[in-house]
């Protein structure tokens, strides 16, 4: 769940939604705590289709995460995406592109 300032708004995806939709279950507490916190807002549901995140991020590929991390990250991400994605000077990954891409992502939650 993600709470959307500007448009005033309490955004859930279609699992959150489904799972807030058990009476007692830790989804519903979450979603009745937010209220509490935001009565003015109106909870918006989101789907997360894996097309439309594919599609969405269509470029990110090593040279574009290494570039972004020169710009962007810090030292100790350089060193930590090198030691991913480099073997033996050639860009050859020993973890798999899934793997580092969710580590990017996951650093850099504004790309996504």
């Amino acid at each position: 769940m993600r709470i959307n300032y500007e448009e005033r708004t309490i955004v859930m995806t279609k699992k959150e939604a489904k799972d807030a939709s058990v009476y007692g279950s830790e989804m519903y507490k979450a979603l009745k705590d937010i209220r509490k916190d935001f009565p003015e807002y109106t909870v918006v549901v989101k789907a997360s289709s894996k097309k439309a995140k594919k599609n969405g991020l269509k470029g990110l590929n090593y040279d574009f995460m290494e570039q972004y991390i020169a710009r962007h990250g810090n030292d100790d991400d350089m060193k930590e995406f090198k030691s991913m994605t480099v073997k033996n000077g050639d860009k050859v990954s020993p973890k798999s592109y899934g793997a580092v891409k969710a580590w990017f992502l996951d650093k850099y939650e504004e790309v996504a």
